[in-house]
Parts: structure tokens; C-alpha cells; sequence
């Protein structure tokens, strides 16, 4: 594995800040890849501290992919900043997902870049997805995309949806825009508006599985390859009426 002269550095200085702390360095396998970590010792379960690394390479369809994983541990949880990316042979995934004392809990950040570019030269973003995640739940402004339908949502200090959703589904042929009006996770109203007579069109809700899905597709399984010290927003957002 190529990790340059900086990484060298960088891990032989976590090395002897590890020592400095008593904790013990560990190297080798682990989940199909291998890994970098100081932890401390326990009498039934070591505890995970400091930094994590993770880094996993293999061969698809004859094309070199990887996912690497890079964050802390505090006292045998995830804490701060965690990023998280994954590369095969249909483009590359990256993420920024915050914790706290293992519980998600910070920014929630994705990007999915396609190798469907011009030529297959120049990647082509094709799914984005920003939130702010307080104690698990989503709370304040939901942003992104997917392919061709643009979105943004609301949720309140409890992570229910709330306030006025939109979504457009623009593809080559039509645009579509979609409305969503929440009140503390109750569904006032849903409707799309008609591009010939301007009518409102009383629909179903349907923003909250495009956000599920960006999360199932594309961040869900990558975080879960450390399961260690955290639980995983799954990209669900809870209703009084009609939720899950």
C-alpha cells in the first residue's frame, strides 16, 4: 500500500504520541482490508483511541477500486469528523459524517462522482446530499440531489419535517416541481403543479424517499464498514402521520 512519505510521517508520529499515552498500536487486517489504529488494553474488550485508518483495495470487472476510512475514537467510540470514500468501476463515493461519543451527530455530507463524463475523462456529479444531524435526527436544512431531481427540506429541532419542500424533477423531456408542506411532522398538503395549465395536482409525499434512498445506496453500507463504537443514520425522517 502507497501512502507516500506524509503518511509515513504521520503515522510514525500517531506511533510515538500512542506510546506517550500508554496505548498500544495496532497494524494489519481487519474487514477484508487492513488497518491503522492505537487502542487500550482491557480485561474482557480492548477500547479504540485516537486515530482510525482503514483502507481496503481490490479488483472489479478488471478496474482498481477501493474504500478508505479515516476518523477518531474516544474512549472506544467515534468522535469529530469521520470521512469515509469508495471507488469502483461505476465512480466514486465520499462522505463527511460527524459523531458524538458514537451517536451521529454533526454534518452529514455526500457526493457521488460518475465515470459516465465526457469521454469518461471528466466525472459527472451525480447524487449530493448536505443535513446537519443533531443526536441521531435531522435537524434545519436538507439539500441535494439525485440525477435529475433537485430538493430541499426542512426539519425542526426534533428532526421533524417542517416548514415548505420542494423538489424538481427535471429530465431532458419535462420538468416537474413538487410541494410538501409540513407542520412538525403532520403532512399538510402535497401537489405538484402542472406545466400546461398551472393547476395544482394533489399527489403523494415523495422527498423523504429520495433522501432514504441517496443514504441506502451510498453512504449507509459505507459507514457500516466500522461498525465499531457508533450507530448509522439510515436516511429515514420520522412523521406523526404516514411516517415510518
Amino acid at each position: 500500500m502507497k501512502f507516500g512519505l506524509i503518511g509515513l510521517c504521520m503515522d510514525l508520529k500517531s506511533m510515538l504520541s500512542g506510546s506517550a499515552k500508554g496505548l498500544k498500536r495496532y497494524k494489519g487486517t481487519y474487514t477484508h482490508g487492513e488497518a491503522w489504529f492505537t487502542y487500550r488494553e482491557g480485561e474482557e474488550e480492548n477500547a479504540y483511541e485516537g486515530d482510525f485508518v482503514y483502507r481496503h483495495d481490490y479488483t472489479e470487472y478488471g478496474h482498481e477500486a477501493y474504500t478508505y476510512v479515516k476518523g477518531k475514537f474516544k474512549n472506544d467510540h467515534k468522535n469529530g469528523i469521520w470521512k469515509f470514500q469508495h471507488k469502483d468501476n461505476g465512480g466514486l463515493v465520499k462522505a463527511r459524517i460527524g459523531y458524538s461519543d458514537g451517536i451521529v451527530d454533526g454534518p452529514y455530507e455526500m457526493v457521488r462522482l460518475s465515470n459516465d463524463g465526457l469521454f469518461g475523462l471528466l466525472p459527472k456529479k451525480t447524487h449530493q446530499l448536505a443535513l446537519h444531524l443533531t443526536s441521531g435526527v435531522p435537524v434545519g436544512d436538507i439539500d441535494g440531489f439525485s440525477r435529475y431531481q433537485t430538493f430541499h427540506a426542512h426539519c425542526d429541532q426534533a428532526g421533524f419535517p417542517d416548514g415548505t419542500w420542494t423538489l424538481v424533477d427535471a429530465d431532458e423531456d419535462k420538468s416537474t416541481s413538487y410541494t410538501e408542506v409540513w407542520e412538525h411532522g403532520v403532512l399538510r398538503e402535497s401537489f405538484y403543479t402542472d406545466a400546461l395549465s398551472g393547476r395544482k395536482i394533489t399527489c403523494d409525499e415523495r422527498i423523504r424517499k429520495v433522501i432514504e434512498r441517496i443514504v441506502q445506496h451510498y453512504t449507509y453500507g459505507l459507514e457500516r464498514r466500522i461498525e465499531k463504537g457508533s450507530n448509522f443514520w439510515r436516511g429515514r425522517i420520522h412523521t406523526f402521520k404516514g411516517g415510518k
